[in-house]
């Protein structure tokens, strides 16, 4: 995964912030218009960097051999033979539908004994249960009559033989519907089985069959490409590869065929962890947006708390101080002054001045400030997720990526092996005919 340096980020779309600009006119001291404020520009910390990459690391020979039994058919087989695959897989799709319907219609001939069976069995339990019920209360009210010794011991010896009797006959009734219930179930639920098991079996043979298709088509096509290397022309290539036996071009093409699966599976890790790189940066630019605009609303906030303490500490006191000053020049005028009128018209403007200041201005700014507050923390208490998604991504595309170049390795071994395959068998000498004379 490639390493990424500190960005700059600056968010654009962000929530409007309700500072509204057709106040400018009334409010002494009214927000700056959005393309006046400061940018803010922020950079990720040191702890967020991408990790670097992998170092390459050597296969042992244990984890040699667990790669090299590690694909199935199936992933050995891959997408090879696509039309004919399609073929028959249709065709055991119908033979499959074909035995659900003839074991579903056996099952439905098989279900009215099966419930018959159910209700014997479950009248002859409750029976059983009946006798064990009546036997404990029998017993009970003998303990509780009262006789005497001899006769309690004939009451419970007759009550015991009664019982004894009883669950005999239901008891071994109950078993035999038991298990004739199992038998049908048993016997319902093996065509089931044996229908799963058809169509599994005919999917694996069916996967099998072009496993060793493929087999015997690399198999011909690494001794034909290595023989062609080798200036062999056809007549040439053709006559060797005749005499070459099937046990030797079936272990050509098993590493021809676990060359290709680990080529697959290496493409396939090589893919997941470019989305995963992907999904990473993605989430680095979510947490850079979120390091942004937590620190404009901070300094919002912040230059919301000086307007306020400007207002209460200043402009404020100076226009209470000169409204004060005017009414006492007031007082000094005598009442038919023609500068009253004047002065008491500026008495009225400051007042409604110190009105706006106290009833508009001052809780407008605690709230603007108190919004921004709420927004950073909100962004605080998100950071830490972001925080563990990119971190998530970062250790998931490391670990896709190691796990391609651990593929990657393996693959140029089968590589190897195919090739040493092939030269083994080209230069091993000619087994003797037994078509001799004796």
């Amino acid at each position: 995964m490639s390493e990424r340096g500190p960005r700059h980020i600056v968010t654009q779309d962000d929530e409007p912030i309700p500072n509204p600009d057709t106040n400018q006119d009334q409010l002494p001291f009214g927000p700056q218009p959005e393309a006046e404020q400061s940018t803010i520009v922020v950079q990720p910390p040191e702890e967020y960097a991408a990790p670097p990459e992998a170092t390459e690391q050597l296969l042992t020979l244990e984890q040699q051999q667990d790669a090299a039994n590690r694909f199935n058919d199936a992933e050995l087989l891959g997408r090879s033979y696509p039309v004919r695959r399609l073929v028959k897989t249709i065709g055991n799709e119908r033979v499959h539908a074909w035995e659900s319907a003839k074991a579903g219609v056996a099952n439905a001939w098989d279900t009215p004994g099966k419930l018959i069976r159910q209700g014997l069995h479950d009248r002859a339990s409750r029976k059983v249960d009946e006798i064990n019920a009546n036997h404990k209360a029998e017993r009970e009210a003998a303990l509780q009559a009262g006789v005497s010794n001899r006769l309690l011991q004939h009451r419970l010896s007759r009550i015991d033989k009664k019982y004894n009797r009883k669950k005999a006959k239901w008891g071994s009734r109950r078993d035999r519907r038991k298990q004739s219930l199992d038998t049908r179930v048993n016997r319902m639920n093996a065509r089931t089985e044996s229908v799963k098991s058809n169509h599994e079996k005919r999917r694996a043979e069916t996967i099998a069959f072009y496993k060793a298709k493929k087999e015997k088509a690399l198999a011909r096509k690494s001794l034909r490409r290595e023989l062609r290397s080798q200036g062999a022309s056809w007549h040439e290539t053709f006559a060797v590869m005749k005499d070459i036996p099937q046990s030797e071009r079936k272990r050509i093409g098993e590493a021809a065929l676990r060359v290709h699966a680990s080529e697959r599976s290496a493409r396939s890790s090589e893919r997941s962890a470019k989305q995963s790189d992907r999904y990473a940066s993605s989430a680095e630019n979510s947490l850079l947006a979120n390091f942004a605009k937590s620190e404009r609303l901070a300094n919002q906030a912040k230059e919301a708390d000086q307007t306020i303490d400007a207002i209460t500490s200043v402009h404020l006191p100076e226009a209470r101080a000169s409204l004060d000053a005017l009414q006492e020049q007031l007082g000094q005028l005598p009442e038919d002054s023609p500068e009253r009128s004047d002065l008491q018209v500026k008495i009225q403007e400051t007042e409604d001045k110190i009105k706006v200041y106290e009833e508009r201005e001052l809780p407008y700014w605690h709230s603007v400030a108190k919004k921004y507050r709420e927004q950073v923390n909100t962004l605080l208490s998100e950071r830490a997720s972001l925080q563990q998604i990119y971190q998530g991504h970062q250790e998931t595309a490391a670990r896709h990526s190691e796990t391609a170049a651990n593929q990657r390795r393996a693959t140029q071994d089968y590589v190897n092996q195919r090739r040493t395959e092939t030269n083994t068998v080209l230069n091993s000498e000619k087994e003797p005919s037994t078509h001799g004379n004796s």
